[in-house]
């Protein structure tokens, strides 16, 4: 018996997932064949986000690890899917793990402080 959940290359195993909506949370699954999943997922989420930004992933290696767009991705990745601080350090080349949370998290403080500060001009009522 296999080790893995499909027998075939990363492409066949993308379309195979995308062509049956296979869900992550499968529990007849393995661990590897849901992380595998997941991986993939993250991949195509990271892959239109840096089409969005109009990079490609060699050219976000190439810069700073804390640049602003690289942390803007990897903020709403971490907000919409489970990928872990390390995928997205190696992925992103943005040092370790630990980096990739504190660029995170500052970011994330930063966004939280412009949405509660008054626009400019403005007075909050009762001033």
């Amino acid at each position: 018996m296999s080790q893995v959940w499909a027998l075939g290359t990363e492409e066949f195993k993308a379309t195979l997932a995308k062509d049956h909506l296979l869900v992550v949370e499968a529990r007849a699954w393995d661990a590897a064949g849901v992380r595998e999943i997941r991986e993939q997922q993250w991949a195509e989420l990271l892959a239109a986000g840096l089409r969005r930004a109009g990079q490609t992933a060699a050219e976000a290696q190439c810069e700073r690890k804390s640049t602003p767009g690289k942390i803007a991705l990897a903020a709403e990745l971490k907000r919409a899917t489970q990928v872990p601080n390390g995928w997205l350090a190696e992925r992103l080349h943005m040092g370790s793990e630990m980096a990739v949370s504190q660029y995170v998290g500052q970011w994330r403080r930063a966004q939280a402080g412009r949405a509660e500060s008054p626009s400019p001009g403005r007075q909050m009522p009762g001033l």
